[in-house]
């Protein structure tokens, strides 16, 4: 006999939701990592992918009521408590939100993999900028870049974009990079807005 399977642990984000999405772990090894209530309805209001597999005219399997009246989705979390604070926006649950200083880098990063998954950056970059400011004051100089680039697009946070492309160009510039695309200058445009900015 194999060991027992500790049940998941489960978030009811909507008390009087008709959904419990299994959160399983984006990583290769699928690990489910618990569960959520959910409103089928604001779900296909925030997000076409949701939409999508919620939606009965598309045929797919998640569209169905099982006996208990309830849909059952997996949602891909790019991280358990990046879900959570995601599903606490999109069901207008403020109280539930972490304080502005309770949210990592990798954290907004993670949620920015899930907003721009299921494509619902519109409703989810009013509240980043709360918890990324405060991060970003002090975060180290040239220290994960490219994960601050990826929130400050996917959020559209213009502070955050525009620092960090200039970090990227002047790292470029030092290393005697070149805007290549196949082996070709990119154009000629984007070498002289390089050096207009340095």
């Amino acid at each position: 006999m194999g060991p027992s399977k500790e049940p998941l642990k489960n978030h009811d984000i909507d008390s009087t939701g008709d959904v419990v999405a299994k959160l399983v772990s984006a990583d290769d090894d699928n690990i489910e990592l618990s569960t959520l209530r959910l409103s089928s309805k604001i779900l296909s209001l925030v997000s076409p992918v949701f939409k999508s597999m919620l939606d009965p005219a598309k045929g797919f399997k998640e569209s169905l009521l099982k006996p208990n009246g309830m849909k059952e989705i997996c949602i891909t979390a790019f991280s358990e408590k990046s879900t959570i604070v995601a599903m606490n926006i999109l069901h207008y649950q403020p109280e539930s939100l972490p304080g502005p200083t309770e949210v990592s880098s990798r954290e907004l990063y993670n949620l920015a993999s899930f907003a721009d998954y299921y494509q619902c950056q519109r409703f989810l970059k009013l509240w980043t900028p709360i918890w990324a400011m405060p991060v970003w004051r002090i975060r180290s100089p040239s220290k994960n870049t490219a994960r601050w680039l990826w929130i400050g697009i996917s959020f559209q946070i213009p502070q955050i974009t525009k620092d960090c492309a200039q970090e990227v160009f002047e790292r470029m510039r030092l290393q005697g990079g070149k805007f290549l695309v196949d082996g070709k200058p990119f154009h000629d445009a984007m070498n002289k807005y390089t050096d207009g900015m340095f």
